[in-house]
């Protein structure tokens, strides 16, 4: 099966934060980029069965503004604590155990380590500015095979914001 997965780092946020750096959040330009960022990558004609983001507020912010493009159906992301500032390890083991019914996923999380998950998967250099996206694919039995195939994946589309 054909298993699409988009990598999306999180939109340009504030600097600082009272509350430390989870709390930070997008800027008004972070906002609108990602909600570009959104729009372009339903217009690739993706339909994502399944989304996850950072805990982050500012993954949680540019989730919301990615949700709002006019998707086929409707996206709603699952935050999870552990795609805080990691890379390929955890969205591995978030998505792995994901089922035959789910060929389309995206994922909002941080840098380095979602330039480095896409250089890994694709073996080839990918640097994620803020809210820039990579939608990459693969043909694989289920998405545990897929993932250990590390430099096998295409680099279908690169959005920059």
């Amino acid at each position: 099966m054909r298993l699409t997965l988009v990598l999306m780092r999180h939109g340009e946020a504030e600097e600082a934060a009272r509350g430390g750096d989870r709390h930070r959040v997008l800027t008004a330009a972070g906002r609108k980029a990602a909600a570009a960022t959104g729009q372009a990558l339903t217009e690739l004609g993706l339909a994502p069965e399944r989304a996850f983001a950072s805990d982050a507020a500012r993954t949680k912010e540019t989730s919301a503004q990615v949700a709002t493009a006019k998707w086929p159906k409707p996206v709603t992301f699952e935050f999870r604590g552990e795609l805080y500032l990691t890379g390929i390890t955890h969205v591995r083991k978030i998505l792995d155990p994901l089922g035959a019914d789910v060929t389309t996923v995206v994922v909002v999380g941080h840098n380095p380590g979602f330039s480095e998950a896409g250089t890994v998967l694709t073996g080839q250099y990918v640097a994620l500015r803020p809210a820039d996206a990579v939608v990459l694919a693969i043909d694989a039995g289920g998405w545990a095979e897929g993932l250990a195939a590390a430099g096998s994946w295409e680099l279908v589309q690169t959005i920059q914001a």
